[in-house]
């Protein structure tokens, strides 16, 4: 029956993935632990730490107590005491535990039927649990359970672990349940307006001016792309539908195209917590094309990465000293090396830029345009 389905499971329907507490062993696990197909692997944990067997739960953290008041997690707990250690089985119900209560802390107060609009867990969330997990059950590592994502050079590392893949998985299971917002999914374009649909007819014909050419190529960029999409006509079809595809000069018309969609699918791979800056970038394709640079430019400080409030930047050691400082004897991970030996060395950490703060510092609102030589002046 529904009720006794699995949250991974797309057939619940809204109540059951709402108010279910049950779980399954049968997701697949995304850890490297090392088979117990052998007497030797049968003695060591995953971990490669001998078996200890004065090893014990710790019962001073906030995750032991969260795991003691519910029945799911007295048996994570009841396991690991008998086990000295925690088996694939009970590393998977754990994740599912952990995931399952930041789930249910969004939607607690959610209307019957209603949708969340995001469902979001931050990486200091991330480093948060696994840490807890490490420290609740000793000999468990927290990278096993998140490893925050890092650029190292022309590299650039993805997030990891249990945690990370298992909370990616609920959310798409809460999206094909309707509970979470599909903010990516297709959008319905509006019908088009008059203006465009004379533009559209002089663009067919019109080659020069040059400059009015490229204004109006802009301008009905999305009444284009909705016909490419419709219509789905042949390269020749549509190279004879514009006059101005057939010269020369029609790479310009390409590189136009090619920056606005270039931004707009960098914008829709970071995340944006502001809710109304998310429901832009959610419609912005169905825009016409002035509004949709405006909205594009409006949205740009999230592609800019946050200074310090200082002008004066650290040097960087050359030294490797603090190459393994990331994660600590107990196994916890520990991504604020750098403010720990601030703070050792009595400094406090700088606070970076806000976001409202970078996006006004190329960005003026004026209600008059007349006044823009002195606001400028003022802000410099």
């Amino acid at each position: 029956s529904d009720g006794d389905l699995d949250i991974d499971d797309p057939r619940r329907d809204y109540e059951g993935v709402v108010n279910s507490n049950q779980s399954s062993d049968d997701e697949p696990s995304d850890s490297n632990e090392p088979r117990s197909g052998t007497s030797f692997n049968s003695q060591l944990p995953a971990t490669g730490i001998p078996v200890a067997n004065n090893i014990r739960v710790n019962s001073n953290t906030r995750l032991y107590h969260i795991l003691n008041d519910d029945s799911d997690g007295r048996v994570i707990l009841s396991i690991y005491e008998k086990k000295r250690k925690l088996i694939p089985k009970a590393r998977n119900r754990l994740t599912r535990f952990v995931i399952k209560f930041e789930r249910d802390k969004a939607v607690e107060n959610l209307e019957p039927r209603g949708q969340l609009l995001n469902f979001m867990i931050s990486s200091t969330k991330f480093i948060f649990w696994s840490n807890e997990i490490a420290k609740t059950f000793p000999g468990e590592r927290a990278a096993t359970y998140y490893t925050p994502y890092e650029s190292v050079d022309d590299y650039e590392i993805n997030a990891s672990g249990k945690l990370w893949h298992h909370y990616n998985y609920i959310k798409s299971k809460l999206k094909e349940s309707g509970l979470l917002v599909n903010l990516r999914a297709p959008v319905d374009p509006l019908p088009l307006d008059v203006n465009i649909v004379e533009q559209l007819n002089t663009l067919r014909t019109k080659v020069e001016p040059w400059c009015t050419v490229l204004e109006l190529w802009q301008r009905t960029f999305e009444a284009r792309k909705n016909f490419l999409i419709k219509e789905r006509p042949t390269v020749v079809e549509y190279l004879n539908a514009y006059e101005c595809l057939r010269i020369q000069k029609a790479i310009d018309l390409r590189q136009l195209e090619k920056s606005r969609d270039f931004l707009i699918t960098k914008l829709r791979n970071i995340k944006i917590s502001n809710v109304n800056d998310n429901g832009l970038l959610h419609i912005v394709t169905t825009l016409n094309s002035d509004v949709q640079d405006t909205v594009i430019f409006y949205l740009l400080p999230y592609l800019i990465a946050g200074g310090l409030t200082s002008r004066k930047r650290k040097r960087k050691s050359t030294t490797n000293e603090n190459s393994d400082a990331t994660v600590n004897s107990n196994n916890v991970v520990n991504p604020t090396v750098e403010v720990e030996a601030q703070q050792a060395s009595g400094k406090k950490r700088k606070p970076r830029v806000a976001f409202q703060e970078r996006r006004d510092t190329f960005i003026l609102q004026l209600e008059n345009v007349l006044d823009l030589e002195e606001i400028v002046n003022a802000t410099n």
